[in-house]
């Protein structure tokens, strides 16, 4: 039986060496983890915990939403809250 499939000669070939000489940067990222709650929905309290976290540390790079929890009262949402971990470049990491 034959394979539908070819692959191409240069998958097997080792990495070009040159591709290891570049000069990497890394950061120092920290993480938080942030409890967020908003009566109009999961996106406003996301923007709350990033507005909130924002006092207290700069250069925040990204928010990973871990959890999603609703109140419902009567049968409808009164409120939306989130768990999330907010991650942020330390100064002078670079």
């Amino acid at each position: 039986m034959t394979s539908q499939f070819t692959l191409h000669p240069s998958l097997f070939t080792p990495l070009s060496f040159s591709y290891f000489n570049k000069q990497f940067i890394m950061a120092l990222l920290k993480v938080i983890e942030l409890l967020a709650e908003s009566t109009k929905s999961w996106e406003d309290a996301a923007q709350k915990a990033v507005a909130e976290a924002s006092k207290s540390v700069r250069n925040i790079k990204s928010v990973w939403i871990k959890n999603f929890d609703a109140e419902v009262v009567d049968g409808k949402i009164t409120s939306w809250r989130l768990n999330c971990k907010i991650s942020f470049e330390k100064d002078g990491s670079k």
